[in-house]
């Protein structure tokens, strides 16, 4: 960056580094859409996504079984939690600063908790 605070060299702005570049090339040459996979998982579209079933049979000691998701609901959830990040903006954290008219500064209110409000109700009990 120059002096000034303009940028003078580099990649113009846009342009994708050599890494993103790859990985996108991998992903045109492989067919593979990362956003749609996330949301296939998302939406547990298991045939989709290449599995037989939707559910495996796992085997307990004594004899039993019991079927569990191929996708897990954790799975499912992170992968919303990804896809997200592509289609909302991400909301950043505001400072604000309340003044009166006369410029002195408006406290913001603290909620309490129970035990302090309990506290509280029984301290103005017995002030009369």
């Amino acid at each position: 960056m120059a002096r000034n605070g303009k940028k003078t060299g580099g990649r113009k702005k846009g342009t994708p580094n050599k890494d993103t570049a790859e990985a996108q090339r991998l992903c045109e040459e492989l067919g593979i859409d990362p956003f749609k996979i996330l949301l296939l998982f998302a939406d547990n579209r298991w045939e989709e996504l290449g599995y037989d079933s939707p559910t495996e049979t796992r085997m307990v000691a004594g004899g039993g079984s019991f079927e569990v998701d191929k996708i897990s609901v954790e799975s499912r959830i992170a992968a919303a939690k990804e896809a997200t990040k592509y289609v909302r903006p991400a909301l950043k954290q505001v400072d604000a600063t309340l003044s009166n008219k006369d410029g002195s500064k408006i406290e913001p209110v603290r909620v309490m908790t129970p035990e302090e409000l309990i506290a509280y109700v029984q301290v103005a009990r017995t002030v009369k």
